[in-house]
């Protein structure tokens, strides 16, 4: 399956399906095995939706494609997940590099998809205009990370925005919980879950404290993000050497650059920690 080079959202660990509806344009790369085989899969996936996808068997030398992929995908509990986003001009261009035996919609399934797409903008731009109006008259100030800035509001319920370089962020919050949000990053839009992989910026941040929240369905979301509490209910801690042998050991085998990546886990713990 050809694929244009995207931007690397994260590297995680889990059950593939589960990181599917957080992607609006890009693709998931998988890897995991089993006693019989070692597997690798690409899923390209649109609004949540898988849209084409294959599974290679890498020890058998062989792969499934399209719908049939599911019935191999399904099953996987454990995998390490690689997420990569694409613009719409590199989304196009996966439709057209690859033959129709990849995907797992029709045509006019996709065609339909669209012209509801489109209505959606429309809404969209109707609820920006609701923010705009609610943060009148609201607090602002400047925050080197807008993420930590949000994570820190304690007892506030409101609409905060913040103003990048390269991107927009509206996020809704109740009581310091997080329950919508929506980010407009070069011309792409990441909404609701999806949206909170690109929370992390410097911002101009404009706060609105109100009395209640009207959030719309589109930007929900559905769990919440306290970092105390979820340092605390499940005693996160990084990885042991163990852990990080048992993903690289995968890797390994499917001829990865093994140095790279563990650098990558040492980076990403060390900003978390």
């Amino acid at each position: 399956m050809i694929l244009p080079k995207g931007k690397l959202v994260g590297i995680y660990r889990g059950k593939p399906l589960d990181f599917v509806d957080r992607v609006r344009k890009g693709y998931l790369k998988v890897y995991w095995k089993d006693s019989n085989d070692i597997y690798q899969a690409s899923m390209v996936v649109e609004d949540g939706r898988i849209t084409m996808g294959e599974v290679d068997f890498v020890k058998s030398r062989r792969s499934v494609r399209g719908r049939d992929i599911l019935k191999v995908i399904s099953d996987v509990d454990y995998a390490v997940v690689e997420v990569y986003s694409v613009d719409s001009k590199e989304m196009e261009s996966i439709y057209s590099m690859n033959d129709e035996s990849y995907k797992l919609e029709r045509e006019e399934e996709r065609k339909t998809k669209e012209v509801e797409k489109d209505v959606k903008e429309v809404a969209e731009r109707v609820v920006e205009r609701e923010v705009e109006e609610k943060e009148e008259e609201g607090k602002t100030m400047e925050t080197e990370n807008f993420e930590d800035f949000i994570l820190n509001l304690k007892d506030f319920t409101g609409v905060v925005k913040g103003i990048g370089k390269d991107r927009t962020a509206i996020v809704y919050v109740e009581d310091g919980r997080i329950v919508g949000a929506k980010v407009s990053l070069n011309g792409e839009e990441f909404e609701g879950a999806s949206a909170l992989y690109y929370l992390e910026f410097p911002a101009k941040v404009t706060l609105k404290e109100m009395e209640s929240l009207n959030v719309d369905d589109r930007i929900k979301v559905e769990f919440t993000l306290d970092k105390d509490e979820i340092v605390k209910r499940y005693d996160i801690k990084p990885p042991d050497e163990k852990e990080i042998e048992e993903v690289l050991s995968v890797l390994n085998e499917l001829k990865f650059d093994k140095e790279g990546l563990l650098d990558r886990f040492t980076k990403f713990f060390k900003r978390k920690s």
